[in-house]
């Protein structure tokens, strides 16, 4: 998988992949960290409806073979409105039907698409894409999103709480023979870009992470558990940043 924790003290226009696979990661079109706004830290990480992140493709982000997976982030938009299709990306893995996008549409809900040589529909929502949350997200708010598989059925999850499920095991995912991009649409940087600030986006290979149909959200950076040490005069905790 990999890790992007924008939450860093320092401001920046290039970022590292912290997983223990350090994907290369190439900033495009003034993406950055910004103090703006942020989750955890001082900071996150800034697209300004023209900025992007790219990844070379990897088998970290193929998940074909039923083989589980969680892909996360905490998101803030600063609008909803797009010029294109009228949702905007933010995770965007796919070729030719194949693969994973992952945004939010034009009335604020979350929504995303799997698809193997064609986007697989639900008829339980109404934009005939796979999964598409109820909730309406607020602008100018973090909200936790995850989209989980554990070898039988996809989960979209907003705030901790599952909103709609599809049928994995009655329909096979197919793995992309693409990049990678967040904030934007892979197959045309231009279309679709994302408004506002991302952070602790994570893809995790092989791990669901979030089951049923609620989770308690996560309160610090990804990582290690920190570490408590006691004395004589007390209980002392070391934070310990990083990683998967």
């Amino acid at each position: 998988g990999f890790y992007l924790p924008f939450s860093n003290d320092a401001l920046a226009t290039s970022f590292t992949d912290s997983s223990p696979s350090g994907h290369t990661v190439t900033a495009a079109g003034g993406a950055k960290t910004d103090n703006g706004a942020s989750v955890f830290g001082t900071s996150s990480a800034y697209f300004d409806n023209s900025a992007y992140l790219e990844l070379p493709d990897s088998d970290d982000f193929n998940f074909s073979g039923g083989e589980s997976f969680c892909i996360e982030f905490w998101m803030n938009s600063e609008e909803w409105t797009s010029t294109d299709f009228g949702w905007t990306y933010i995770y965007s893995h796919s070729w030719s039907g194949n693969g994973i996008e992952f945004g939010t549409y034009q009335d604020g809900t979350v929504i995303a698409w799997l698809g193997s040589g064609g986007w697989f529909t639900n008829a339980s929502n109404s934009n005939s894409v796979t999964l598409q949350s109820s909730t309406v997200l607020s602008t100018n708010t973090w909200h936790h999103i995850a989209l989980t598989y554990n070898g039988t059925v996809y989960t979209l999850y907003v705030d901790g709480v599952a909103e709609d499920t599809f049928p994995g095991n009655a329909y096979a995912y197919s793995a992309a023979s693409a990049n990678l991009y967040i904030g934007t649409y892979g197959q045309s940087t231009t279309i679709s870009t994302f408004y506002g600030y991302l952070d602790e986006l994570r893809v995790s290979k092989g791990k669901v992470r979030y089951s049923g149909s609620q989770f308690d959200l996560p309160t610090k950076q990804f990582g290690r558990p920190d570490l408590k040490l006691k004395d004589g005069s007390g209980t002392y905790t070391i934070k310990l940043k990083q990683i998967n």
